[in-house]
């Protein structure tokens, strides 16, 4: 089965933050938040609402939200006048255990602009599953204001075998993607999609360990998550962020 959709830790992430202790002496979990972010005309954040949002997230949330409030943004502009902003806002960040059921959030790295409104996982080609044929097929989208995509083709592909077979399954996937767009002063804004496909079936002797060894070495690296199962990079994203927040610690939980 395709590997599918950020990085399948929620259910981890949600045991560590509803009831911590139980995870004590586990190594460091990574994992991302998604938000849609609200800017005025200065770039100060109007409005941020966690995408969703459950209680297991909560104190993250919180810590996160104080955070992202003091991060400095720049808006999308017209004609060349910064306006109110609407961007989808991806934060990856690592849990780490410190004793007593306490966790330090370390921020890895952040994008905006364009995110998954629907997404149907590609279909991996029968063929290529029962050859054990792996690849990681990264794919362009142009998308228009309407979110939906004008034309897919592929950037790269990495495959053990029978690359045709994959590449032709992520495009028929990435033709039934839509995404939420982001919005500058009211007017709903174009863009370009990258995104890496992962058709991985857990054997990880060829193209996929190559793969999470790219990923596992960009994030220990340089702070800057390369991250797959599906990760959206926005090439033309109309906000940017400015605050250099790889490698902080989100502030501690306030005490009542």
């Amino acid at each position: 089965m395709t590997k599918f959709s950020w990085r399948g830790l929620v259910f981890m992430v949600m045991a560590l933050f509803a009831g911590g202790s139980a995870l004590a002496g586990n190594g460091p979990i990574d994992f991302s938040r998604t938000a849609r972010l609200s800017l005025d005309a200065n770039g100060k954040v109007d409005l941020l609402v966690f995408d969703d949002a459950k209680p297991g997230f909560a104190k993250v949330d919180a810590r996160l939200e104080s955070a992202i409030r003091q991060w400095a943004f720049v808006p999308g502009s017209i004609d060349g006048k910064p306006m109110p902003t609407q961007t989808t806002l991806s934060v990856e960040l690592r849990a780490t255990p410190e004793g007593n059921g306490d966790y330090a959030i370390n921020v890895l790295g952040a994008t905006t602009g364009l995110a998954f409104q629907s997404v149907k996982p590609p279909e991996y080609p029968s063929s290529a599953m029962q050859r054990g044929c792996e690849g990681i097929i990264t794919v362009r989208v142009d998308v228009d204001g309407t979110g939906a995509p004008t034309q897919t083709w592929v950037e790269s592909s990495d495959a053990d075998c029978m690359k045709p077979h994959l590449e032709a399954a992520a495009l028929t996937a990435a033709k039934q993607w839509r995404f939420n767009v982001e919005t500058v002063g009211g007017h709903r804004m174009a863009d370009q999609a990258r995104v890496p496909v992962e058709f991985c079936l857990g054997i990880s002797h060829g193209t996929c360990a190559r793969w999470a060894k790219q990923v596992a070495d960009s994030e220990h690296g340089s702070g800057t998550p390369a991250s797959s199962n599906m990760h959206i990079t926005s090439i033309n994203s109309q906000t940017k962020l400015l605050t250099q927040i790889a490698g902080t610690t989100l502030p501690a939980p306030a005490v009542p």
